[in-house]
């Protein structure tokens, strides 16, 4: 591919990119770590909009181990770990809600986020736009959403906080 970048693959590289750093940077204890991990998930959220509608299937790309351990322990210290949810909200009456994991969450998003980000950084720029659409349709985008109303949950819900 050329080296015009479509403004929404570029805007989503870089919350890609600031996701990943922040995902795998040492960890930071206290209140102050929730609302980073809401603003990084949003931001990737936000971005992944501007990306349009899914076109294909992606490589068959390796999930970056080595960096996932870092990308644990970092959500781990998170204030808390498990949270309800429930799959689609758009059913009426409910579905029974389910626990959903924040550990879990940041890890699969990182997981599908960080290969794309690797084929743009190698200027693949088509793949890595393909790669992210797909599972952001498919996968992290429900694990975002999930994270995005846990974390947002706890900061409204606890006197004083703030994000």
């Amino acid at each position: 591919m050329n080296d015009a970048h479509p403004a929404g693959v570029e805007s989503f590289a870089v919350a890609a990119r600031d996701f990943c750093a922040w995902a795998t940077s040492p960890v930071v204890k206290g209140e102050h770590s929730v609302g980073l991990a809401a603003q990084h998930v949003s931001a990737l959220l936000a971005a992944g909009f501007k990306l349009g509608p899914e076109e294909g299937e992606p490589a068959d790309l390796p999930r970056p181990e080595p960096e996932m351990e870092a990308v644990r322990l970092k959500a781990s210290a998170l204030p808390f770990r498990y949270y309800s949810e429930v799959f689609n909200n758009l059913v009426i009456p409910p579905e029974e809600p389910v626990v959903g994991d924040i550990v879990d969450d940041l890890v699969d998003i990182y997981s599908e986020i960080a290969p794309g980000l690797t084929l743009f950084e190698n200027g693949d720029i088509a793949a890595a736009k393909n790669h992210w659409q797909f599972w952001l349709s498919n996968h992290w985008g429900e694990h975002a959403t999930s994270a995005l109303r846990a974390l947002w949950s706890y900061v409204a819900k606890r006197e004083g906080s703030s994000l």
